[in-house]
């Protein structure tokens, strides 16, 4: 299926295997498996959209989908604002060229698991703060709510990709229908077309986006 899609203009071989090589030994179980496994296809599907057919684009949006029942859905706070609080986490709002590359990023304490990442530890984030860049200010609540997804996800044992992934996905299924959110899937730096066209598959076939609880582990 990979090679497929990089027949069809998704790019060049080295980040797929590149991150299979990076993740394949970290893997902790089949749901962090499949997050990856997502992570792989909607990274060819935001590379394809606009350049092949849609019956192409679609095909794969599906198959991502179908794929969403394999994933955990722990308890996520719906205000991340008062979860940081609660937390004793700052937000800080820091100019777009200082974390241009990542847009935001973290470092926190939760449950007793430091997560801070490789981009935290460059950029010198404080422990206890969230930094997020002042272009994504329009969007400050779907942007903390990925990050406080992704920590949780990552305090669980779904490292790296896996965890970015999993909170992206929490995003899909809680705001495909947004028009707030999609705006800012288009517009905002390094916009995600992916989710673009996953939140339309969703408005059309809800039943898609309904997925039971797994056990993580």
């Amino acid at each position: 299926m990979v090679w497929v899609l990089l027949r069809l203009g998704a790019g060049p071989a080295w980040p797929f295997l590149y991150v299979l090589y990076k993740h394949l030994p970290a893997m902790r179980s089949l749901l962090a498996a499949a997050a990856l496994l997502r992570y792989l296809l909607c990274w060819a599907l935001n590379a394809l959209s606009g350049r092949v057919p849609d019956l192409v684009v679609k095909g794969l949006a599906l198959i991502i989908l179908f794929l969403l029942r394999l994933r955990p859905r722990p308890e996520l706070p719906e205000d991340p604002e008062v979860f940081l609080a609660q937390h004793g986490v700052e937000v800080r709002l820091v100019p777009h060229e200082i974390i241009s590359d990542h847009l935001a990023c973290y470092n926190i304490a939760l449950w007793g698991v430091r997560i801070r990442p490789r981009a935290a530890r460059r950029l010198g984030i404080p422990s206890g703060q969230v930094w997020m860049s002042e272009a994504l200010r329009p969007w400050r609540h779907f942007v903390l709510f990925h990050e406080v997804a992704e920590v949780i996800f990552r305090a669980r044992g779904f490292h790296g990709l896996a965890g970015h992934q999993l909170a992206e996905e929490e995003e899909l299924l809680r705001w495909h229908s947004d028009l707030s959110w999609l705006d800012m899937n288009a517009r905002r730096p390094w916009p995600r077309r992916h989710l673009v066209v996953l939140a339309e598959l969703l408005r059309g076939w809800p039943s898609l986006g309904r997925t039971r609880r797994l056990r993580e582990h």
